[in-house]
This record gives C-alpha cells, sequence and structure tokens, in this order.
C-alpha cells in the first residue's frame, strides 16, 4: 500500500533553494542521467529552438540503458557545467517548467527511499545549503512525518519491501539501533562509531549460516552489553595507532591529490590539507609531529563542542543509505565505508585545522560539502579503499579502531 506521508529529518523543512546566492552548482562535475520518459519529451518538444538544443546535448546511452538511465546530459569540457546552464541557473526550467526538468534534477538535492510503501525523504550533504542545515543542528537530527512526493519527476532511489532482501524485514531493528547508539552523546563520537561496528560485527557473524532470524536477540544482546560490560564502555580498550592511521590515510589522500579534481571548492580544502602537514624536508617524524599537534592543539579544541556536526552526517548517511540494505555489501563491509568515509574526513579537518590554526563552523561545512560532492556521488573511491582493507586483512574492528581514533 503506497501512503501519502512521508518520513523526513525535521531539518528538511527549513530547506529552500538559495539558487544564484550559492557558492557551488548541482549542475555541475558529475554525471546528469536523464530518463527515457524526459528523453522522449526533450525530442519532441513544440519549440524548434528548444529541440535542436536538446538533439545537441542531450546524448542517448548507446550500451547498458534502461529507461531509469537512458541518456546523459553534455558538460562543457572547460567548466564540467551542464550545457544547459545560463548564468548558472538551469534554462530548462527558467523557460519550460520544473516539469521539464529529468527526475535526477527535479530530485536533487533530496534522496528518496521508499520502504513498505512509505516515502522516505532526506537530502546529500553535497549541497551547501543542506550540509548548512543539516550538520548544524546542535540538538541532533530528528525524524517526523512529512509530505510525500509523488509527481511523474521524482527520482526513487531505492524501493524496499520485507521480501527484499536479507536484512529487509529488520531494516527497522538494525537502523533504529544504529542512530541510538550513533546519538547517545554519553560516549565520544569515535567510541559511538566503534560500537555501532561492534554490533554490526556481531550480527554478520550470528547470520554467517543465512537464519536472520537472531537479529532482534543480537540487538536486545547488545543493548544490554552497551550496559553492563565494562570493557565495552571502556574507550581505553579500543586500539590506536598514530603513525599506522598517519600512512594509510594519507597515503589515500596524496593518490587522489594526483588526479584531475574538477571540484574547486574540494580542491581548496585538499590544498589547505597538504600545506597544514606539509614539511620542507619531508621528514617523517616532522610530519607526525605536525600530525599530532594538529590534533591535540587545532582539531580538538573545536570538535570537543562541534560533535554533533560529525554525529549528524553519520546518523544522515545511515538513514539516507538504507543501512545496512543498501547494496550488494554484507553488514559489516557497509560499515566499514561508514567508516572510511568518517576516517577520511576527521584525517581533512586535522590538516585542514592546521593551517587555518583552528576550525570553524564554515570551514567544517566546506569540507563535508565538498567531500561528499567529490567521492560520495560516486562512491567508487571508498568502495576501492575497503577493498585495500580487505585484501591487507584490515578488515577487523581492531584495524578500523586504528583509522576512527586518535591518541
Amino acid at each position: 500500500m503506497i501512503e501519502d506521508y512521508a518520513l523526513i529529518p525535521k531539518y528538511m523543512e527549513h530547506f529552500q533553494c538559495i539558487g544564484a546566492e550559492c557558492e557551488d552548482t548541482c549542475c555541475a562535475l558529475w554525471h546528469i542521467s536523464i530518463d527515457k520518459r524526459s528523453y522522449n519529451k526533450y525530442m519532441n518538444v513544440k519549440d524548434r529552438a528548444w529541440r535542436e538544443r536538446f538533439k545537441g546535448n542531450v546524448t542517448k546511452i548507446e550500451t547498458n540503458a534502461h529507461d531509469a538511465h537512458y541518456a546523459s546530459m553534455k558538460l562543457d569540457e572547460q567548466t564540467g557545467g551542464c550545457t544547459m546552464l545560463d548564468n548558472g541557473l538551469c534554462s530548462i526550467q527558467a523557460n519550460l517548467g520544473e516539469d521539464y526538468l529529468s527526475p535526477t534534477c527535479a530530485t536533487y538535492p533530496r534522496k528518496i527511499n521508499e520502504v513498505s510503501g512509505v516515502q522516505e525523504i532526506s537530502a546529500t550533504p553535497s549541497c551547501p545549503e543542506i550540509a548548512r542545515i543539516m550538520l548544524l543542528e546542535p540538538n541532533g537530527i530528528e525524524f517526523i512525518q512529512g509530505k510525500s512526493l509523488r509527481k511523474p519527476n521524482i527520482y526513487v532511489n531505492r524501493k524496499v519491501s520485507a521480501n527484499t532482501g536479507e536484512f529487509s524485514s529488520f531494516l527497522w531493528d538494525i537502523r533504529i539501533a544504529a542512530i541510538e547508539i550513533l546519538q547517545n552523546r554519553e560516549f565520544e563520537l569515535p567510541h559511538r562509531l566503534l560500537l555501532l561496528g561492534w554490533l554490526c560485527d556481531q550480527i554478520y557473524e550470528a547470520t554467517k549460516n543465512g537464519d536472520f532470524s537472531v537479529v532482534t536477540d543480537e540487538i536486545a544482546k547488545f543493548k544490554y552489553q552497551m550496559e553492563t560490560n565494562t570493557e565495552l564502555r571502556d574507550y581505553k580498550v579500543f586500539p590506536s595507532n598514530t603513525k599506522f592511521q598517519l600512512t594509510f590515510l594519507n597515503k589515500l589522500i596524496m593518490n587522489r591529490a594526483e588526479q584531475k579534481i574538477w571540484n574547486i571548492r574540494y580542491r581548496e580544502c585538499l590544498d589547505d590539507y597538504i600545506n597544514g602537514l606539509k614539511d620542507e624536508n619531508e621528514d617523517p617524524e616532522n610530519i607526525m609531529s605536525h600530525y599530532i599537534q594538529a590534533y591535540t592543539e587545532y582539531y580538538l579544541p573545536y570538535i570537543k563542542d562541534h560533535e554533533y556536526i560529525l554525529e549528524n552526517y553519520l546518523v544522515n548517511t545511515v538513514y539516507h543509505t538504507l543501512f545496512p540494505v543498501s547494496g550488494k555489501l554484507n553488514i559489516f563491509e557497509q560499515f566499514m565505508m561508514l567508516a572510511v568515509n568518517f576516517s577520511l574526513i576527521k584525517m581533512h579537518l586535522i590538516g585542514i585545522a592546521k593551517y587555518h590554526e583552528g576550525l570553524t563552523d564554515e570551514i567544517v561545512v566546506k569540507l563535508i560539502q565538498s567531500f561528499s560532492k567529490n567521492y560520495e556521488h560516486n562512491n567508487q573511491f571508498v568502495k576501492d579503499v575497503c577493498e585495500e582493507l580487505k585484501k591487507a586483512n584490515y578488515d577487523t574492528i581492531g584495524h578500523l579502531s586504528l583509522l576512527i581514533k586518535n591518541d
């Protein structure tokens, strides 16, 4: 049964596109897919000038095309922007109306899923305005009922029911537990993330034999352990290794820095990170010293009072990715993706904090927004990192702790 209401994070009530005032553009630097319905509409528009413009700027996909991804919009070779932009604004919407937007364009920055007939509407922090209103909410993300979006040109990312996959019947049990753990401010945020990893590991091990009926029992056991297990509650029990963390994460970031990066805002953040941790003699010991100083003197003082920013990022990610039924990965591999994203964001911020001798809300929002735009719309980079961890047998809570936790 399809419901006419939606479950939304409260921040969505306050979102309004700021248009030309936005410091970024949502119409550049990534593949803009066009569905079959929109493609046919474009090719048959009554206005001849517009019909010719569409024919010159919309390219039909020749292989592996399907109704949702039938064609793509050409991008400007110099700017990476959509060729339908006029002075930074969408000429299609301005001249033909919102109904002519493809689902990709009509939906962004919203993320829409459907669970048992109920829409779940959230948004991606790759949009600067969403990043601000979502990340800077000190009381955390709250979920409420809102209006559903039932327009023909709205893109629904995934539809899930109890019969969709392994964890579908237990989606809410696991997701509620995950969000409760991430929002439990009795513990430091890195500790909370590791606790979530512990739960995911327990569920993964318990369901290896294909019996998913044990999920609710595993969650109940874990909640009891969180209250009574002194080791689990003691953050000091989880291992840390600054050298391993710096070497592994810095290598990933520096390898990416050598490639072409179209996103100017992320390039600026990356340059700040590099300049913050660099040593003229490239002495590993000096770089290590810079990193420790950056963490203790510049990153930690800010983040102690603003942990909710990274908490909101994690909670929003868990929600809009339908964790843990968000793909072909098992539940622990999906946790790895979350942990790697968190660790990379933290690593960037530590270097940036050193460069600026501190952090501000504006700096942090800019990094998370541009990081999300650069990596999360095509998360192959993070998937490759997870594969690298698996090949090195680093896909354990102990090894992930070395990336998540700082001394």
